[in-house]
């Protein structure tokens, strides 16, 4: 299982990669060139900020970088029942694509997220890596509020889980 969300992850950078590259004459220059946003729940865990721009002016394809507290590795359902040793400092990493007009689009995208356990010093190794595919909406002005929301799934060796996310920041 692990092989193929690998495969899958890798197969959709690529062609996103591809995509961004050809789409240089089609895009529209009126979008923004970056943000930066507060994140609840999701690819962030709990919270976290990231910092997400255009591969360069006028794309629909680009990236995000991130930090993050929040939950390393698990079934979201069984959230409240965890003790404080799962959480972990986390660090989002991933591509995306917007479609859609200037304010309302369509968001996809895809990525690694390595973390750092925190409290539990009894794990062999502190040190993990989760993966992630999100889908969800952003309103986005071209200079101004931005707002995300929708469900990121992500991955891990012992398994994968759905959670929502919602988002508030600043485009510019």
């Amino acid at each position: 299982m692990k092989k193929f969300f690998l495969s899958a992850l890798m197969i959709l950078l690529t062609v996103l990669a591809i995509l961004a590259a050809d789409n240089k004459t089609t895009a529209k220059p009126q979008w923004p060139r970056g943000s930066v946003y507060a994140e609840f729940l999701g690819t962030s865990g709990i919270f976290g900020v990231s910092y997400d721009a255009r591969f360069y002016q006028g794309t629909k394809f680009g990236y995000r970088v991130g930090l993050s507290y929040g939950y390393e590795f698990g079934r979201f359902d069984d959230v409240c029942a965890r003790s404080r040793s799962d959480m972990a400092i986390q660090m989002p990493i991933g591509v995306n694509g917007l479609f859609g007009s200037i304010r309302h689009k369509l968001e996809v995208g895809a990525g690694i997220v390595p973390s750092y356990n925190v409290e539990n010093n009894e794990l062999p190794d502190r040190f993990n890596c989760n993966y992630f595919l999100e889908l969800g909406y952003r309103y986005q002005r071209p200079r101004g509020f931005l707002f995300r929301c929708g469900f990121t799934a992500k991955f891990h060796y012992d398994g994968g889980y759905l959670m929502p996310f919602m988002a508030f920041g600043y485009s510019f």
